[in-house]
Protein backbone atom coordinates (compact mmCIF):
# COMPACT_ATOMS: atom_id res chain seq x y z
CA UNK A 1 0.00 0.00 0.00
CA UNK A 2 2.26 2.84 -1.16
CA UNK A 3 1.79 6.28 -0.02
CA UNK A 4 -0.69 5.77 2.70
CA UNK A 5 0.00 6.05 5.86
CA UNK A 6 1.08 4.48 8.71
CA UNK A 7 -2.39 4.78 10.28
CA UNK A 8 -4.61 3.85 7.33
CA UNK A 9 -2.11 0.93 6.94
CA UNK A 10 -2.56 -0.46 10.34
CA UNK A 11 -6.47 -0.15 10.01
CA UNK A 12 -6.46 -3.02 6.71
CA UNK A 13 -4.30 -4.61 8.26
CA UNK A 14 -5.16 -8.31 10.20
CA UNK A 15 -6.20 -8.86 12.76
CA UNK A 16 -8.52 -6.07 13.99
CA UNK A 17 -10.38 -7.41 17.33
CA UNK A 18 -8.23 -5.11 19.56
CA UNK A 19 -8.58 -1.70 20.21
CA UNK A 20 -5.17 0.62 18.56
CA UNK A 21 -5.68 3.58 20.82
CA UNK A 22 -5.05 0.92 23.75
CA UNK A 23 -2.13 -0.82 21.78
CA UNK A 24 -0.15 2.40 21.15
CA UNK A 25 -0.88 3.58 24.88
CA UNK A 26 0.93 0.38 26.07
CA UNK A 27 3.46 0.81 23.97
CA UNK A 28 3.98 4.58 25.09
CA UNK A 29 4.45 3.48 28.86
CA UNK A 30 6.50 0.60 28.07
CA UNK A 31 9.22 2.21 26.36
CA UNK A 32 9.63 5.08 29.20
CA UNK A 33 9.49 2.05 31.66
CA UNK A 34 12.46 0.65 29.84
CA UNK A 35 14.41 3.78 29.96
CA UNK A 36 14.14 4.15 33.49
CA UNK A 37 15.37 0.80 33.73
CA UNK A 38 18.31 1.71 32.11
CA UNK A 39 17.41 1.24 28.06
CA UNK A 40 17.96 3.51 24.99
CA UNK A 41 15.79 6.58 24.75
CA UNK A 42 12.64 5.18 22.48
CA UNK A 43 11.35 7.05 19.44
CA UNK A 44 7.67 6.55 20.53
CA UNK A 45 8.17 7.65 23.92
CA UNK A 46 4.95 10.23 23.51
CA UNK A 47 1.52 10.77 22.34
CA UNK A 48 2.55 13.19 20.26
CA UNK A 49 5.84 10.92 18.87
CA UNK A 50 3.07 8.29 18.08
CA UNK A 51 0.57 10.48 16.12
CA UNK A 52 3.53 12.00 14.17
CA UNK A 53 4.44 8.23 13.11
CA UNK A 54 0.92 7.26 12.24
CA UNK A 55 0.62 10.52 10.19
CA UNK A 56 3.73 9.27 8.18
CA UNK A 57 3.28 8.47 4.87
CA UNK A 58 5.12 5.32 4.38
CA UNK A 59 5.88 1.92 2.16
CA UNK A 60 5.44 -0.79 4.26
CA UNK A 61 5.21 -4.92 2.66
CA UNK A 62 2.71 -6.92 4.43
CA UNK A 63 4.85 -8.94 6.29
CA UNK A 64 6.01 -6.10 8.02
CA UNK A 65 2.79 -4.78 8.61
CA UNK A 66 1.41 -8.11 10.00
CA UNK A 67 4.39 -8.45 12.20
CA UNK A 68 3.60 -4.98 13.79
CA UNK A 69 -0.04 -5.60 14.28
CA UNK A 70 0.82 -9.07 15.91
CA UNK A 71 3.14 -7.27 18.42
CA UNK A 72 0.19 -4.55 19.29
CA UNK A 73 -2.23 -7.19 19.98
CA UNK A 74 0.12 -9.29 22.21
CA UNK A 75 0.13 -6.10 24.11
CA UNK A 76 -3.34 -5.20 24.57
CA UNK A 77 -4.33 -9.12 25.48
CA UNK A 78 -1.74 -8.71 28.37
CA UNK A 79 -2.77 -5.05 29.47
CA UNK A 80 -4.94 -5.64 32.86
CA UNK A 81 -2.46 -8.90 33.42
CA UNK A 82 1.01 -7.72 33.49
CA UNK A 83 2.78 -4.32 34.80
CA UNK A 84 5.00 -2.09 32.71
CA UNK A 85 8.02 -3.66 34.69
CA UNK A 86 7.54 -6.74 32.79
CA UNK A 87 10.85 -7.07 30.56
CA UNK A 88 9.30 -9.52 28.16
CA UNK A 89 6.67 -7.15 27.57
CA UNK A 90 9.36 -4.38 27.32
CA UNK A 91 11.13 -6.08 25.01
CA UNK A 92 8.27 -6.18 22.18
CA UNK A 93 7.61 -2.27 23.27
CA UNK A 94 11.14 -1.90 21.62
CA UNK A 95 10.60 -4.35 18.72
CA UNK A 96 7.61 -2.01 17.66
CA UNK A 97 9.78 1.08 18.29
CA UNK A 98 12.50 -0.68 15.90
CA UNK A 99 9.85 -2.05 13.40
CA UNK A 100 8.57 1.55 13.45
CA UNK A 101 11.60 3.55 13.09
CA UNK A 102 12.88 1.39 9.85
CA UNK A 103 9.31 2.27 8.28
CA UNK A 104 9.52 5.84 8.91
CA UNK A 105 11.09 8.12 6.39
CA UNK A 106 14.28 10.04 7.64
CA UNK A 107 13.65 13.12 9.86
CA UNK A 108 15.06 16.26 8.42
CA UNK A 109 17.62 17.73 10.86
CA UNK A 110 19.01 20.80 8.54
CA UNK A 111 17.20 24.08 7.24
CA UNK A 112 14.56 23.36 4.81
CA UNK A 113 12.62 25.30 2.76
CA UNK A 114 8.80 26.31 3.35
CA UNK A 115 6.69 27.26 0.67
CA UNK A 116 3.49 28.96 1.54
CA UNK A 117 0.79 29.15 -1.46
CA UNK A 118 -2.99 30.11 -1.49
CA UNK A 119 -2.94 33.68 0.22
CA UNK A 120 -6.09 35.82 -0.94
CA UNK A 121 -5.59 38.38 -3.66
CA UNK A 122 -5.00 41.80 -1.95
CA UNK A 123 -3.13 40.33 0.94
CA UNK A 124 0.02 42.62 0.97
CA UNK A 125 3.19 41.05 1.80
CA UNK A 126 3.86 43.23 5.01
CA UNK A 127 1.05 40.83 6.15
CA UNK A 128 2.00 37.94 5.26
CA UNK A 129 5.00 38.48 7.23
CA UNK A 130 3.44 39.76 10.20
CA UNK A 131 0.92 36.60 10.15
CA UNK A 132 3.70 34.32 8.96
CA UNK A 133 6.24 36.10 12.11
CA UNK A 134 9.24 36.35 10.06
CA UNK A 135 10.35 38.02 6.59
CA UNK A 136 9.15 36.51 3.50
CA UNK A 137 12.31 35.85 2.34
CA UNK A 138 13.32 33.67 5.72
CA UNK A 139 11.12 31.27 4.44
CA UNK A 140 13.81 29.84 2.47
CA UNK A 141 15.42 28.07 5.52
CA UNK A 142 13.45 27.31 8.27
CA UNK A 143 14.85 25.29 11.14
CA UNK A 144 12.96 22.01 10.40
CA UNK A 145 11.22 22.20 13.97
CA UNK A 146 10.12 25.70 13.28
CA UNK A 147 8.90 24.69 9.61
CA UNK A 148 6.61 21.42 11.60
CA UNK A 149 4.80 23.72 13.95
CA UNK A 150 4.27 26.56 11.37
CA UNK A 151 2.70 23.76 8.75
CA UNK A 152 0.60 22.78 11.69
CA UNK A 153 -0.45 25.90 12.83
CA UNK A 154 -0.83 27.49 9.11
CA UNK A 155 -1.57 24.76 6.41
CA UNK A 156 -5.50 24.96 5.60
CA UNK A 157 -6.35 28.30 7.06
CA UNK A 158 -9.03 30.23 5.67
CA UNK A 159 -8.76 33.63 4.65
CA UNK A 160 -10.69 36.23 2.67
CA UNK A 161 -12.27 32.61 1.11
CA UNK A 162 -8.60 31.13 0.44
CA UNK A 163 -6.96 28.55 1.43
CA UNK A 164 -3.41 28.43 2.33
CA UNK A 165 -1.28 25.05 1.74
CA UNK A 166 1.94 25.17 3.77
CA UNK A 167 4.25 22.68 2.78
CA UNK A 168 7.89 22.03 3.21
CA UNK A 169 10.75 21.21 0.33
CA UNK A 170 12.35 17.75 1.43
CA UNK A 171 14.15 15.37 -0.34
CA UNK A 172 12.55 12.04 -0.97
CA UNK A 173 12.12 9.73 2.36
CA UNK A 174 13.09 12.83 4.41
CA UNK A 175 9.88 14.53 6.79
CA UNK A 176 9.86 17.03 9.21
CA UNK A 177 10.35 16.16 13.17
CA UNK A 178 7.15 16.20 15.93
CA UNK A 179 6.73 19.69 16.41
CA UNK A 180 8.83 20.67 19.56
CA UNK A 181 6.72 21.00 22.41
CA UNK A 182 7.83 24.53 23.66
CA UNK A 183 5.92 25.62 19.98
CA UNK A 184 2.78 22.97 20.20
CA UNK A 185 1.08 25.83 22.36
CA UNK A 186 2.18 29.13 20.77
CA UNK A 187 0.43 31.61 22.18
CA UNK A 188 -1.24 33.61 19.76
CA UNK A 189 -0.06 37.03 19.57
CA UNK A 190 -3.56 38.09 19.02
CA UNK A 191 -3.12 42.21 20.32
CA UNK A 192 -6.76 42.10 22.15
CA UNK A 193 -6.60 44.47 24.93
CA UNK A 194 -9.10 45.18 27.85
CA UNK A 195 -12.72 45.94 26.97
CA UNK A 196 -13.02 49.39 26.37
CA UNK A 197 -17.16 49.89 27.89
CA UNK A 198 -17.98 48.55 30.99
CA UNK A 199 -21.64 47.08 30.20
CA UNK A 200 -20.68 43.99 28.54
CA UNK A 201 -22.22 40.31 28.66
CA UNK A 202 -20.27 36.93 27.40
CA UNK A 203 -21.28 37.76 23.94
CA UNK A 204 -19.96 41.34 23.99
CA UNK A 205 -16.74 40.58 25.57
CA UNK A 206 -15.56 38.02 23.04
CA UNK A 207 -16.95 39.97 19.99
CA UNK A 208 -16.50 43.84 21.43
CA UNK A 209 -14.86 45.55 18.35
CA UNK A 210 -11.45 47.25 19.99
CA UNK A 211 -11.77 50.72 20.14
CA UNK A 212 -8.80 52.21 17.89
CA UNK A 213 -10.74 49.43 15.19
CA UNK A 214 -14.01 50.40 15.84
CA UNK A 215 -12.96 54.60 15.43
CA UNK A 216 -11.10 53.51 12.18
CA UNK A 217 -14.25 51.70 10.32
CA UNK A 218 -16.25 54.86 11.91
CA UNK A 219 -13.59 57.08 9.97
CA UNK A 220 -14.57 55.54 6.54
CA UNK A 221 -18.16 56.58 6.68
CA UNK A 222 -18.93 59.17 4.47
CA UNK A 223 -22.81 59.95 5.72
CA UNK A 224 -24.23 62.03 8.30
CA UNK A 225 -26.01 58.78 9.47
CA UNK A 226 -25.50 55.37 9.74
CA UNK A 227 -27.62 52.57 10.73
CA UNK A 228 -26.36 49.66 12.71
CA UNK A 229 -27.95 46.58 11.62
CA UNK A 230 -26.65 44.61 14.73
CA UNK A 231 -25.79 46.65 17.42
CA UNK A 232 -24.91 43.99 20.38
CA UNK A 233 -23.56 46.04 23.05
CA UNK A 234 -23.16 49.32 21.47
CA UNK A 235 -19.38 48.98 20.88
CA UNK A 236 -19.28 50.43 16.87
CA UNK A 237 -22.74 52.51 17.38
CA UNK A 238 -21.10 54.55 20.17
CA UNK A 239 -18.05 54.44 17.93
CA UNK A 240 -19.77 56.10 15.15
CA UNK A 241 -21.09 58.89 17.77
CA UNK A 242 -18.05 59.46 19.12
CA UNK A 243 -17.07 60.47 15.44
CA UNK A 244 -20.04 63.00 15.55
CA UNK A 245 -22.42 60.83 13.28
CA UNK A 246 -25.94 60.41 14.03
CA UNK A 247 -26.81 56.69 14.36
CA UNK A 248 -29.49 54.18 14.67
CA UNK A 249 -28.42 51.21 16.06
CA UNK A 250 -30.77 48.23 15.63
CA UNK A 251 -30.58 45.11 18.11
CA UNK A 252 -32.84 42.00 18.13
CA UNK A 253 -31.69 40.74 21.73
CA UNK A 254 -33.46 43.62 24.07
CA UNK A 255 -31.03 42.48 27.22
CA UNK A 256 -28.06 43.76 24.62
CA UNK A 257 -29.79 46.37 23.71
CA UNK A 258 -30.57 47.56 27.29
CA UNK A 259 -26.11 47.30 27.72
CA UNK A 260 -25.82 49.08 24.33
CA UNK A 261 -27.43 51.91 26.15
CA UNK A 262 -25.68 51.84 28.85
CA UNK A 263 -22.45 52.14 27.04
CA UNK A 264 -23.58 54.64 25.48
CA UNK A 265 -24.55 56.98 28.33
CA UNK A 266 -21.92 56.09 30.33
CA UNK A 267 -19.82 57.74 27.17
CA UNK A 268 -21.98 60.40 27.10
CA UNK A 269 -23.34 59.65 23.53
CA UNK A 270 -26.71 58.38 24.57
CA UNK A 271 -28.50 61.33 22.74
CA UNK A 272 -26.42 60.63 19.27
CA UNK A 273 -28.30 56.80 18.93
CA UNK A 274 -31.92 56.32 18.20
CA UNK A 275 -32.26 52.72 19.27
CA UNK A 276 -34.47 50.31 18.14
CA UNK A 277 -35.60 47.06 19.16
CA UNK A 278 -36.03 44.03 16.42
CA UNK A 279 -34.77 42.29 13.77
CA UNK A 280 -32.82 44.38 11.13
CA UNK A 281 -34.97 41.83 8.06
CA UNK A 282 -38.00 43.53 8.99
CA UNK A 283 -37.25 47.04 9.98
CA UNK A 284 -34.49 47.89 7.41
CA UNK A 285 -36.78 48.73 4.48
CA UNK A 286 -38.77 51.01 6.69
CA UNK A 287 -35.44 53.04 8.40
CA UNK A 288 -34.26 53.30 4.74
CA UNK A 289 -36.70 55.16 3.44
CA UNK A 290 -36.85 57.24 6.43
CA UNK A 291 -33.02 57.72 6.37
CA UNK A 292 -32.44 58.26 2.70
CA UNK A 293 -28.87 58.51 2.15
CA UNK A 294 -27.77 56.83 5.12
CA UNK A 295 -24.82 54.03 5.39
CA UNK A 296 -25.47 50.97 6.76
CA UNK A 297 -22.80 48.94 8.98
CA UNK A 298 -23.51 45.06 9.13
CA UNK A 299 -21.61 42.95 12.22
CA UNK A 300 -23.53 39.57 12.25
CA UNK A 301 -23.80 37.57 14.95
CA UNK A 302 -22.04 34.55 13.29
CA UNK A 303 -21.14 32.46 16.17
CA UNK A 304 -24.84 32.33 17.56
CA UNK A 305 -26.08 29.59 16.74
CA UNK A 306 -26.11 30.15 13.16
CA UNK A 307 -25.70 27.41 10.70
CA UNK A 308 -22.89 28.95 8.37
CA UNK A 309 -20.29 27.03 6.56
CA UNK A 310 -16.58 27.03 7.44
CA UNK A 311 -16.32 29.79 5.21
CA UNK A 312 -18.68 32.44 5.22
CA UNK A 313 -19.99 33.94 2.54
CA UNK A 314 -22.28 37.27 1.00
CA UNK A 315 -25.90 35.13 1.20
CA UNK A 316 -24.86 33.70 5.21
CA UNK A 317 -24.78 37.62 6.05
CA UNK A 318 -28.25 37.86 7.54
CA UNK A 319 -29.79 34.94 9.73
CA UNK A 320 -32.15 32.89 8.32
CA UNK A 321 -31.20 33.16 4.90
CA UNK A 322 -32.87 36.24 3.94
CA UNK A 323 -31.58 38.30 0.78
CA UNK A 324 -30.28 41.31 1.73
CA UNK A 325 -29.06 42.91 -1.65
CA UNK A 326 -33.25 42.65 -2.32
CA UNK A 327 -33.36 44.88 0.76
CA UNK A 328 -30.84 47.44 -0.19
CA UNK A 329 -30.94 50.93 -2.77
CA UNK A 330 -28.13 50.36 -4.77
CA UNK A 331 -26.69 53.24 -3.78
CA UNK A 332 -26.52 52.38 -0.24
CA UNK A 333 -23.06 52.99 1.00
CA UNK A 334 -22.12 49.56 3.06
CA UNK A 335 -19.83 48.87 5.84
CA UNK A 336 -18.94 45.30 6.84
CA UNK A 337 -17.03 43.95 9.70
CA UNK A 338 -16.69 40.33 8.68
CA UNK A 339 -15.03 36.91 9.93
CA UNK A 340 -11.60 36.64 8.68
CA UNK A 341 -12.59 33.47 6.71
CA UNK A 342 -15.08 35.23 4.78
CA UNK A 343 -14.93 34.16 1.25
CA UNK A 344 -14.55 38.09 -0.21
CA UNK A 345 -14.84 36.61 -4.01
CA UNK A 346 -18.98 36.29 -3.21
CA UNK A 347 -19.61 40.01 -2.55
CA UNK A 348 -22.17 41.44 -5.19
CA UNK A 349 -20.23 44.08 -7.64
CA UNK A 350 -19.09 46.76 -6.16
CA UNK A 351 -16.07 48.98 -5.43
CA UNK A 352 -14.68 47.35 -2.34
CA UNK A 353 -12.12 48.30 0.10
CA UNK A 354 -10.46 45.59 2.44
CA UNK A 355 -8.26 46.16 5.29
CA UNK A 356 -6.90 43.14 6.94
CA UNK A 357 -7.81 44.04 10.89
CA UNK A 358 -5.12 42.52 13.28
CA UNK A 359 -5.04 43.59 16.72
CA UNK A 360 -4.27 46.69 18.30
CA UNK A 361 -0.20 45.57 19.28
CA UNK A 362 1.78 46.52 16.63
CA UNK A 363 3.29 42.92 17.71
CA UNK A 364 0.07 41.11 17.00
CA UNK A 365 0.60 38.29 14.26
CA UNK A 366 -3.39 37.22 13.83
CA UNK A 367 -5.54 38.45 11.63
CA UNK A 368 -8.95 39.10 13.70
CA UNK A 369 -11.31 40.45 11.33
CA UNK A 370 -11.80 42.14 7.88
CA UNK A 371 -13.67 45.73 7.20
CA UNK A 372 -14.89 45.89 3.93
CA UNK A 373 -16.41 48.62 2.63
CA UNK A 374 -17.96 50.33 -0.60
CA UNK A 375 -19.90 53.18 -1.23
CA UNK A 376 -22.35 52.53 -4.11
CA UNK A 377 -22.54 49.78 -6.46
CA UNK A 378 -20.59 49.47 -9.63
CA UNK A 379 -22.17 51.52 -12.72
CA UNK A 380 -25.10 53.55 -10.51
Amino acid sequence: MPGSSLRAMLRETAPQDFPLKAAWTRVIRLLRSHRRAGGRRAQLSSRAAVEGALDSVVEANSEQLVQLKGYLRMLVWDLEETGEENGELQAIAVAIDELVAELLPVVATGAVELRVTGWPAGFPEHCRARMLRRPLESLAAVAPGEAAAMVREFDGMVLGGARLFVEAVLESGVCLPVVPRGLRARPMLRGRTSPWLPALDEEGRRSLTPRARAEAQASLVTTDLVIDGYAGCGGNAIAFALAGLEVVAVERDGARLELARSNARHMGVEERICFHHGELERLLPDLLRAHPGASLFLDPPWREGRDIAETPRWPDLLPGGADIASLLPSECPLLLKLPRSFDLGTLPERDWQVSWDFGEDEQSSVVLMLTVWAAAAVGH
